[in-house]
């Protein structure tokens, strides 16, 4: 969430074993938020009923649309807008954000188990760094304050009885799942997909995004130093860019770039940063819980493990195709894609990949 004014990273050990909550895919990261981004604000945070009152007080206060009960959202700014709290890339509601917001880039996942890991597409974390040293097991930098807030609300007497659902409901697709032919335990392909990563194979899958059409605030997001939030939107033959207002609407047409029928090659380098990638998207409990739920309710012609690797590489080249694009919209010349490359295109599709329906819940 953008600061009103920037502080400097805090470490700290990882209190895992005290809590309960498994952080280790936070190992290895640094972060700091970058005031200028708001990336993270296009969106409407859930608002819970005892932050209600604090957010009011603001003048003007946000306004607030009905969700889930008893939850509230933030209503954004327009199609495709802004949060109502953030002017000029800055919350003028940072001291009472909500929890989404004051957690963000963590991601709080409860099923099984409390899992937490990151939101890749957000640019305050240091995620070149992390593609070179996949091994690292440095404790986090700078996110102490969202692994607080997140020991926090899980104190909290309403999350105990959120915990105790989210079991219940991830221990029942896991009972409807084993009844299905072609199951396997997850922790058995977790594993072996750990040890080799479904890749790409060699031709692109046609591009099935979402297109302008569909509404501004459900295309897939990224941030770009030169020209702020951009969004990617589907057209035939390809992908355009959308600078995005914080009011709401387009603010500017970047242009239309083809999307590869060739999964492009990829460099040395380029490769173990996208099996790199790929192996943190099946180490994300949220992401094989959602999987799963998807080959219960579609039932499709595949065994659980032929489906996995197929969306596993499915994610492999929504990264490359996004990254092809970025690069020929800065004008950059052709060629094998690099672990620089790589880290753009997982930036404009992590945040996508997250924003599944889950049989647990988010916090």
């Amino acid at each position: 969430m953008p600061l009103e004014d920037q502080g400097g990273p805090t470490g700290g050990p990882l209190r895992g074993e005290r809590t309960g909550v498994d952080e280790r895919l936070l190992l290895g990261f640094r972060f700091a938020c970058r005031p200028d981004c708001g990336l993270c604000c296009y969106a409407s945070p859930a608002v819970a009923p005892e932050e209600r009152g604090a957010l009011l007080q603001l003048k003007p206060p946000p306004l607030l649309d009905a969700a889930e009960a008893p939850f509230a959202t933030i209503r954004q700014r327009g199609d495709g807008g802004a949060c109502g709290l953030l002017r000029g890339a800055r919350c003028r509601g940072h001291s009472v954000r909500p929890f989404p917001c004051r957690i963000f880039p963590v991601h709080a996942y409860l099923g099984e188990r409390i899992q937490l890991s990151l939101v890749l597409s957000c640019p305050g974390l240091e995620l070149d760094a992390w593609l070179r040293d996949p091994g690292s097991r440095a404790p986090p930098e700078g996110l102490e304050s969202e692994r607080r807030a997140v020991a926090d609300d899980l104190a909290s007497p309403r999350s105990q009885g959120t915990i105790a659902r989210a079991r219940r409901d991830r221990a029942d697709l896991l009972e409807r799942a084993r009844r299905r032919t072609g199951f396997s335990p997850l922790e058995d392909l977790r594993r072996r997909f750990l040890e080799r990563p479904p890749l790409p194979g060699s031709r692109a899958a046609e591009p099935d995004g979402p297109a302008e059409s569909d509404g501004l605030d459900g295309l897939p997001l990224y941030f770009d130093e030169r020209r702020g939030v951009v969004a990617l939107a589907s057209v035939p033959g390809g992908t355009e860019l959308l600078a995005l207002r914080e009011s709401g609407g387009v603010a500017d047409r970047l242009g239309t770039y083809p999307d590869p029928t060739e999964v492009p090659p990829l460099e040395g380098a380029g490769r173990d940063s996208l099996a790199r990638y790929l192996r943190y998207v099946v180490e994300r409990d949220a992401v094989l819980d959602a999987l799963l739920l998807e080959w219960v309710a579609h039932r499709p012609p595949l065994s659980l493990e032929e489906f996995l690797a197929e969306e596993v590489r499915h994610v492999g080249t929504l990264v490359l195709r996004r990254a092809t694009v970025r690069a020929r919209a800065d004008g950059e010349p052709g060629g094998p894609l690099g672990a620089r490359e790589v880290a753009r295109g997982i930036r404009a599709t992590d945040a996508e990949v997250l924003d599944r329906i889950v049989p647990g819940r988010l916090l």
